[in-house]
């Protein structure tokens, strides 16, 4: 009979992927663009979506514009749901029936990354979007969905 084995190999992870750089993410999100800290979960896949793309990111900025968000549909990333877990874990956040809240240990660890000046970018991008995207926009959207 023949025996096969397996050895495994170091597999590279795209940055986006990594639980690290997604939770300073999500904790970015909650800091500025979010109102007292507080978001949905539903809401934060909606900027973790957004921020992977251009074209997404100049949808959203639109939004915060206008007041109204003309897109239908966003795709929920498991990856971001594992960053929220790491988070509750570590401290950095709490979880609750309405949704996540940043906690004081997030932005501690969130203003270590600020001064640092890392992920400058995703900073001045969701610093252009302010609070504008609010929950009753996610809502309105959401209700359509069922």
């Amino acid at each position: 009979m023949t025996k096969l084995t397996f050895n495994r190999k170091p597999m590279p992870i795209f940055a986006e992927y990594r639980p690290l750089y997604k939770v300073s993410q999500l904790l970015m999100v909650l800091m500025i663009s979010s109102r007292g800290g507080k978001s949905s979960i539903v809401r934060l896949h909606l900027f973790n979506w957004a921020l992977k793309n251009d074209k997404r990111k100049e949808a959203l900025l639109s939004a915060s514009k206008t007041g109204t968000l003309d897109i239908d549909v966003w795709g929920l990333d498991p990856s971001l749901n594992a960053a929220i877990q790491f988070a509750v874990a570590e401290k950095l956040v709490t979880q609750n029936s309405s949704g996540i809240t940043l906690e004081r240990k997030g932005k501690d660890f969130l203003g270590d990354i600020l001064k640092n000046e890392l992920m400058v970018e995703d900073k001045n991008y969701l610093e252009k979007i302010g609070k504008k995207i609010t929950e009753r926009m996610i809502l309105k959207v959401s209700e359509s969905w069922g």
